[in-house]
């Protein structure tokens, strides 16, 4: 099945997002290969975030970023004009649990 393209918007969300992301890690005097490795996470995955390629995230994954930049999703979310993620039904549903 082929791939869909991102819409314009969202290419423009993955922007603000990616150069939300450089200019925390260049704040904090990191390289990319440093977070990386700290984050458990491949030099190439901060590049595509931080350039906007990777218009979503796994939130594991970038989870694992912000933590390592000092920074919530929430905060960075609101930072780059992003809307929360609303959780699914069953998250919701399991958490009276």
């Amino acid at each position: 099945m082929p791939r869909q393209s991102a819409s314009p918007e969202r290419l423009a969300r993955a922007r603000r997002l990616g150069s939300l992301v450089r200019t925390l890690r260049e704040q904090r005097g990191l390289s990319r290969e440093r977070l990386a490795r700290l984050a458990d996470v491949s030099t190439e995955t901060i590049r595509k975030i931080e350039s906007g390629a990777t218009a979503s995230p796994e939130v594991f994954t970038f989870a694992a970023i912000m933590n390592h930049l000092d920074a919530t999703i929430d905060d960075v979310l609101a930072q780059a004009q992003l809307p929360d993620v609303a959780p699914s039904p069953e998250i919701t549903d399991q958490e009276g649990l």
